[in-house]
């Protein structure tokens, strides 16, 4: 978790102005409350989250904002403690923290609603029925396809064919990020769209699913499967593709 490191101010800093509260509970945490600060998501606990919603009001000092905690909350403390409390909070919360993540080139060439289109006929796939099937077809199809090379009878790519084992490849990697937006939606949460950047040093698709954090722990789980498992049913007929062609 980061730490806002900002100089020690006489007066109070300003919390973001987007800030909203959720209770926690449906996410397997009862005592605690989830705390969105654009697209970051942070656990707190209700003492904390008191003294957040009285940050959202200006105050004029750290020895007012004791006073209120004292009197509205019934939470002992005083403004050095309080003050040291408010500086160590994630940086995310407040108005002048930067935005750090590992991306250093983005491009968001998918915007959300050409995505929630686009998702749409996938989330078929995400009815319980529909997964387990697709799950058992993908087991016996890796299951043949680790016995062919095995025994020698495997297929492999024709040197001359390599531009359709990437086209391939790229596509299944493109619907990995479909995947995650598609969970998503299932469940009624909202994604952000699909883009392409540099991760560190590396190519990537991602997709904007932040939002996932809303969701009960099982939903979140399935979205982060998500895109393994279309890319899983993709790698399917690559295979089968590639079988044809030999």
């Amino acid at each position: 978790m980061s730490i806002y490191t900002g100089q020690l101010h006489s007066s109070v800093p300003s919390l973001r102005p987007d800030l909203d509260f959720q209770n926690a509970s449906e996410l397997g945490h009862p005592d605690k409350m989830m705390v969105i600060a654009g697209q970051r998501y942070f656990l707190a606990d209700h003492a904390t989250v008191s003294l957040l919603r009285l940050l959202q009001q200006p105050q004029s000092s750290y020895e007012a904002l004791a006073e209120i905690m004292q009197q509205q909350y019934a939470i002992p403390c005083d403004a050095v403690s309080l003050q040291q409390q408010i500086l160590a909070l994630p940086a995310g919360l407040w108005t002048d923290s930067p935005v750090r993540h590992p991306f250093w080139l983005r491009w968001h060439f998918l915007p959300a609603d050409w995505v929630r289109l686009l998702s749409r006929p996938f989330q078929f796939f995400f009815l319980i029925p529909v997964a387990a099937f697709l799950l058992i077809s993908f087991l016996m199809c890796s299951g043949y396809l680790l016995f062919s090379h095995w025994t020698g009878h495997g297929a492999d790519w024709h040197q001359t064919q390599w531009g359709i084992a990437l086209a391939l490849g790229l596509t299944g990697t493109l619907l990995h990020e479909f995947g995650h937006c598609s969970a998503a939606q299932r469940f009624g949460g909202r994604q952000q769209g699909i883009g392409i950047g540099l991760y560190w040093f590396w190519p990537v698709f991602y997709a904007e699913v932040h939002d996932a954090w809303r969701l009960s722990r099982w939903q979140r789980v399935v979205v982060d499967a998500g895109g393994l498992y279309l890319q899983a049913r993709s790698e399917e007929h690559t295979s089968e593709l590639q079988s044809r062609l030999h």
